[in-house]
């Protein structure tokens, strides 16, 4: 109460909604209040298209919250967290999976269903669903460079 809060606009994404960080001073000087929602597992992170200035922070927090278990990571059990590793740079490969792709050559999308509780991976110029595969790293989509790190992950091809 009595915090001063500043908010720094980011800009728009693909659907024109406004997009911002919102910084709280405190006695340590001001602090990113997106970070914190994003550190105690009470948000998700998404850019939405717009990385902005702050992702590489974000995401990171978002990645520890997840592998941590905190917040809304709490619920799930042990076994289903999603598996989450740092984007690597072209040509380092994903074996567990990129949450962003890492370059043109690391095109495998992992898709979580879970709905139906499956995790198939599409290739580009293969599946005829790959254009329609929108990647959501909240419900554990994953980047693959190779169709043995998909497989390796749990992930099956699509069948036809």
């Amino acid at each position: 109460m009595g915090q001063r809060v500043r908010v720094e606009e980011k800009g728009r994404d693909r659907y024109e909604r406004l997009l911002g960080y919102v910084w709280v001073e405190g006695d340590g000087g001001e602090r990113l209040w997106n970070m914190r929602l994003l550190e105690e597992g009470l948000a998700v992170y998404n850019d939405f298209g717009n990385p902005g200035r702050y992702a590489e922070r974000t995401r990171a927090a978002a990645e520890q919250a997840m592998l941590a278990g905190v917040g809304l990571w709490s619920a799930c059990e042990l076994g289903e967290r999603p598996t989450v590793a740092p984007t690597r740079s072209v040509g380092a490969g994903c074996p567990q999976g990129c949450v962003s792709q890492p370059g043109p050559s690391c095109s495998i999308k992992g898709n979580v269903n879970t709905s139906r509780d499956t995790k198939i991976y599409h290739v580009e110029g293969e599946s005829s669903s790959y254009g329609r595969v929108n990647m959501k790293e909240a419900e554990g989509d994953l980047w693959f460079c190779t169709r043995a790190e998909a497989e390796a992950n749990g992930f099956r091809a699509p069948r036809q």
